[in-house]
Protein backbone atom coordinates (compact mmCIF):
# COMPACT_ATOMS: atom_id res chain seq x y z
CA UNK A 1 0.00 0.00 0.00
CA UNK A 2 1.07 3.30 -1.40
CA UNK A 3 0.96 6.58 1.22
CA UNK A 4 2.44 9.75 1.40
CA UNK A 5 5.00 10.77 4.41
CA UNK A 6 3.24 14.04 6.10
CA UNK A 7 6.40 15.57 6.85
CA UNK A 8 8.34 15.54 3.58
CA UNK A 9 5.52 14.19 0.84
CA UNK A 10 7.82 11.46 -0.16
CA UNK A 11 6.28 8.63 -1.51
CA UNK A 12 6.83 5.17 1.05
CA UNK A 13 5.51 2.00 1.09
CA UNK A 14 3.29 1.17 4.36
CA UNK A 15 1.99 -2.48 4.93
CA UNK A 16 -1.29 -3.47 5.28
CA UNK A 17 -3.06 -3.11 9.02
CA UNK A 18 -0.26 -0.95 10.08
CA UNK A 19 -0.34 2.28 12.21
CA UNK A 20 2.68 3.83 10.27
CA UNK A 21 2.20 7.18 9.28
CA UNK A 22 5.68 8.49 8.16
CA UNK A 23 8.49 6.92 6.06
CA UNK A 24 11.47 5.37 7.33
CA UNK A 25 13.50 8.22 7.54
CA UNK A 26 11.18 10.41 9.34
CA UNK A 27 10.20 7.72 11.68
CA UNK A 28 14.18 7.55 12.42
CA UNK A 29 14.71 11.28 12.51
CA UNK A 30 11.66 11.27 15.43
CA UNK A 31 12.95 8.35 17.36
CA UNK A 32 16.80 9.46 17.21
CA UNK A 33 15.13 13.12 18.65
CA UNK A 34 12.67 11.85 21.12
CA UNK A 35 15.51 9.02 22.37
CA UNK A 36 17.69 12.17 22.69
CA UNK A 37 15.60 14.32 24.50
CA UNK A 38 14.71 11.81 27.04
CA UNK A 39 17.74 9.56 27.20
CA UNK A 40 18.26 9.61 30.87
CA UNK A 41 14.37 8.40 31.63
CA UNK A 42 14.76 5.71 28.73
CA UNK A 43 18.47 4.26 29.99
CA UNK A 44 17.28 4.45 34.10
CA UNK A 45 13.88 2.46 32.55
CA UNK A 46 15.86 -0.29 30.46
CA UNK A 47 18.29 -0.88 33.40
CA UNK A 48 15.18 -1.10 35.47
CA UNK A 49 13.73 -3.53 33.68
CA UNK A 50 16.68 -5.91 32.96
CA UNK A 51 17.26 -5.48 36.81
CA UNK A 52 14.13 -6.94 37.61
CA UNK A 53 14.14 -9.71 34.96
CA UNK A 54 17.59 -10.18 33.36
CA UNK A 55 17.12 -14.18 32.29
CA UNK A 56 14.49 -13.64 29.11
CA UNK A 57 17.11 -11.40 27.54
CA UNK A 58 20.25 -13.28 28.57
CA UNK A 59 18.66 -16.30 27.28
CA UNK A 60 17.62 -14.86 23.84
CA UNK A 61 21.12 -13.72 22.77
CA UNK A 62 22.78 -16.69 23.73
CA UNK A 63 20.20 -18.61 22.03
CA UNK A 64 21.00 -16.08 18.88
CA UNK A 65 24.36 -16.92 19.45
CA UNK A 66 24.27 -20.30 18.99
CA UNK A 67 21.91 -20.73 16.49
CA UNK A 68 23.94 -17.71 14.13
CA UNK A 69 27.66 -19.12 15.64
CA UNK A 70 28.71 -20.86 12.51
CA UNK A 71 27.04 -18.70 10.39
CA UNK A 72 28.64 -15.63 11.79
CA UNK A 73 32.22 -18.07 11.41
CA UNK A 74 31.49 -18.46 7.96
CA UNK A 75 31.43 -14.79 7.00
CA UNK A 76 33.72 -13.65 8.79
CA UNK A 77 35.98 -15.87 7.28
CA UNK A 78 34.73 -14.90 3.51
CA UNK A 79 34.97 -11.38 4.67
CA UNK A 80 38.36 -11.68 5.59
CA UNK A 81 38.99 -13.51 2.61
CA UNK A 82 37.26 -11.24 -0.08
CA UNK A 83 39.51 -7.95 2.14
CA UNK A 84 42.32 -9.62 3.03
CA UNK A 85 44.45 -6.94 2.36
CA UNK A 86 42.50 -4.12 3.78
CA UNK A 87 42.17 -6.29 7.41
CA UNK A 88 45.97 -6.56 7.64
CA UNK A 89 46.48 -2.97 6.90
CA UNK A 90 44.23 -2.37 9.26
CA UNK A 91 46.06 -4.42 12.07
CA UNK A 92 49.38 -3.07 11.29
CA UNK A 93 48.32 0.25 11.99
CA UNK A 94 46.36 -0.44 15.01
CA UNK A 95 49.76 -2.45 16.21
CA UNK A 96 52.07 0.26 15.17
CA UNK A 97 49.33 3.16 16.99
CA UNK A 98 49.04 1.26 20.17
CA UNK A 99 51.93 -1.42 20.92
CA UNK A 100 51.34 -1.36 24.48
CA UNK A 101 47.69 -2.36 23.97
CA UNK A 102 48.68 -5.65 21.87
CA UNK A 103 51.59 -6.47 23.94
CA UNK A 104 48.86 -6.78 26.84
CA UNK A 105 46.48 -8.91 24.53
CA UNK A 106 49.06 -11.03 23.88
CA UNK A 107 50.19 -11.56 27.58
CA UNK A 108 46.66 -12.10 28.73
CA UNK A 109 45.91 -14.57 25.43
CA UNK A 110 49.40 -16.55 26.06
CA UNK A 111 50.15 -16.62 29.70
CA UNK A 112 47.12 -14.90 31.32
CA UNK A 113 48.76 -11.84 33.09
CA UNK A 114 48.43 -8.03 32.08
CA UNK A 115 51.45 -6.15 31.55
CA UNK A 116 50.79 -4.70 34.34
CA UNK A 117 51.59 -7.70 36.37
CA UNK A 118 54.86 -8.08 34.47
CA UNK A 119 55.79 -4.74 35.12
CA UNK A 120 55.18 -5.16 38.87
CA UNK A 121 57.16 -8.75 38.58
CA UNK A 122 60.26 -7.09 37.11
CA UNK A 123 60.28 -4.78 39.65
CA UNK A 124 60.18 -7.32 42.67
CA UNK A 125 63.25 -8.66 40.60
CA UNK A 126 64.78 -5.41 40.43
CA UNK A 127 64.83 -5.60 37.02
CA UNK A 128 66.73 -9.23 36.84
CA UNK A 129 66.60 -12.43 35.23
CA UNK A 130 65.43 -14.70 37.83
CA UNK A 131 68.06 -16.88 36.76
CA UNK A 132 70.99 -15.47 35.94
CA UNK A 133 70.40 -12.60 37.46
CA UNK A 134 71.37 -10.46 34.62
CA UNK A 135 70.21 -6.73 33.64
CA UNK A 136 67.20 -6.75 31.41
CA UNK A 137 67.14 -4.95 28.22
CA UNK A 138 64.73 -3.71 26.20
CA UNK A 139 66.03 -5.87 23.22
CA UNK A 140 68.72 -8.14 22.51
CA UNK A 141 69.74 -11.57 24.19
CA UNK A 142 68.85 -9.77 27.48
CA UNK A 143 65.04 -9.24 27.01
CA UNK A 144 62.28 -9.92 29.38
CA UNK A 145 60.58 -13.26 28.89
CA UNK A 146 57.67 -14.25 30.61
CA UNK A 147 58.93 -17.76 31.97
CA UNK A 148 56.02 -20.28 32.41
CA UNK A 149 55.30 -24.12 32.66
CA UNK A 150 54.11 -25.41 29.52
CA UNK A 151 51.86 -28.22 31.60
CA UNK A 152 49.92 -26.11 33.68
CA UNK A 153 50.30 -22.78 32.08
CA UNK A 154 51.46 -20.99 35.45
CA UNK A 155 53.87 -18.08 35.32
CA UNK A 156 56.89 -18.68 36.86
CA UNK A 157 58.66 -15.29 36.67
CA UNK A 158 60.79 -13.16 34.20
CA UNK A 159 63.24 -14.07 32.72
CA UNK A 160 66.17 -13.02 30.00
CA UNK A 161 65.78 -14.50 26.26
CA UNK A 162 69.49 -16.10 26.97
CA UNK A 163 68.01 -18.09 29.71
CA UNK A 164 64.79 -18.98 27.86
CA UNK A 165 66.12 -19.94 24.37
CA UNK A 166 69.17 -22.60 27.20
CA UNK A 167 65.16 -23.89 28.80
CA UNK A 168 63.51 -24.18 25.43
CA UNK A 169 66.34 -26.29 24.13
CA UNK A 170 66.93 -28.53 27.19
CA UNK A 171 62.92 -29.75 27.10
CA UNK A 172 62.97 -31.21 30.21
CA UNK A 173 64.71 -30.96 33.84
CA UNK A 174 66.88 -34.39 32.80
CA UNK A 175 68.13 -32.84 29.83
CA UNK A 176 69.26 -29.88 31.79
CA UNK A 177 70.57 -32.05 34.30
CA UNK A 178 72.64 -33.55 31.92
CA UNK A 179 74.35 -30.34 30.37
CA UNK A 180 74.97 -28.86 33.55
CA UNK A 181 76.42 -32.74 34.66
CA UNK A 182 78.70 -32.68 31.29
CA UNK A 183 79.19 -28.95 32.16
CA UNK A 184 80.77 -29.66 35.34
CA UNK A 185 82.88 -32.43 33.71
CA UNK A 186 84.60 -30.82 30.47
CA UNK A 187 85.14 -28.12 33.42
CA UNK A 188 86.91 -30.20 34.97
CA UNK A 189 88.96 -31.90 32.18
CA UNK A 190 89.95 -28.50 30.96
CA UNK A 191 91.70 -27.61 34.58
CA UNK A 192 93.43 -31.19 34.29
CA UNK A 193 94.61 -30.67 30.91
CA UNK A 194 95.45 -27.21 31.93
CA UNK A 195 97.57 -28.33 34.48
CA UNK A 196 99.47 -30.59 33.11
CA UNK A 197 101.34 -28.05 30.65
Amino acid sequence: MRKICPRCTKEFHRPPNSIIRYCQDCESIYHKALYAANRATIRARRKEQYASNPGPGRARCRAYDIERREENRVRGVQYYRDNREVSVQKKRMDRAHNPQKHRSLRLLRKYGISAQEVERILVLQKNTCAWCGVKMTKTGKFKACVDHCHKSGHVRGIICSRCNTVEGMCGTLEIAEKIVEGMKQNELLSYSIGARR
